[in-house]
Parts: structure tokens; C-alpha cells; sequence
């Protein structure tokens, strides 16, 4: 019984040392700070989240804008919920007294944010919400 016991202890070690080895070395750290897309949510009367919005995205990651063109014009952009998609690592934070994403804020008009890639690399975004001609 002793001996069959160090050989499975010794079978475990061979087979456990051909085991591959995973690979964790990182060779392309993200290097795009994009928002990918911007999310509009009305807000009840009783201050919950009701569903987002009719809207459609336009994406410039040249001149780094958002722009949400909203469909329903009965809409109050001065108190909206927002949330912001980006690209894989990124991190955002608000600029001159931009509206937090995740909050209710007011999106009546342009709002800044700095977008950080895991990179270190970053973009001054803006985010305007503006409805359909």
C-alpha cells in the first residue's frame, strides 16, 4: 500500500511536468483610449432608470467625438442617465464639470471626458447629445 501510494505521487509529478506551460506574457498592451458608444436612459418620475432611448451613435475617433442622435424629441436631455461602452482597459473620468457616467446629469449640452488606455495613452472625448432633423 506504501508503494502504490508514492507511485501515484510520483505519476502525478511526470504527468504534471509535460503538462504545457500557459503563456502570460503580454506582447500588445491596448493602446486606442475610444469610447466606443454612449447609452441614453430616461428616468422615471420617481427617479429610476425607465430604458434607453431611440438613438443612434456617431463615431469620430479622429476628432474624438460622440455624437448620441436621439429620436425622440419629448425627450429631456437636461436630466438623462448615461453609460459609456469603451475600448477593452480604458478607463474615463469627467472634465469641466462633466456629467458622470452611470449618474443622471444634463446632456443638453457637449460634456468632456479623458479617456486612459491601459497603454497610458489618452484622448480628451466629447460627448454631445443632440436629436434627429
Amino acid at each position: 500500500m506504501k508503494y502504490l501510494a508514492l507511485f501515484s505521487v510520483c505519476l502525478f509529478f511526470v504527468f504534471a511536468s509535460c503538462m504545457k506551460e500557459e503563456s502570460t506574457n503580454i506582447t500588445v498592451v491596448p493602446n486606442k483610449p475610444f469610447i466606443k458608444s454612449v447609452t441614453l436612459a430616461k428616468m422615471s418620475t420617481t427617479g429610476l432608470i425607465q430604458g434607453s432611448i431611440s438613438q443612434t451613435n456617431q463615431n469620430d475617433t479622429t476628432s474624438f467625438t460622440n455624437t448620441v442622435i436621439v429620436n425622440d424629441k419629448t425627450i429631456d436631455l437636461t436630466n438623462i442617465w448615461a453609460s459609456a461602452n469603451l475600448e477593452t482597459g480604458c478607463t474615463i473620468e469627467p472634465l469641466e464639470g462633466a456629467t458622470e457616467f452611470g449618474k443622471y446629469g444634463n446632456f443638453s449640452k457637449s460634456n468632456k471626458y479623458k479617456v486612459t488606455a491601459p497603454s497610458g495613452r489618452s484622448a480628451t472625448w466629447t460627448v454631445i447629445a443632440k436629436f434627429v432633423n
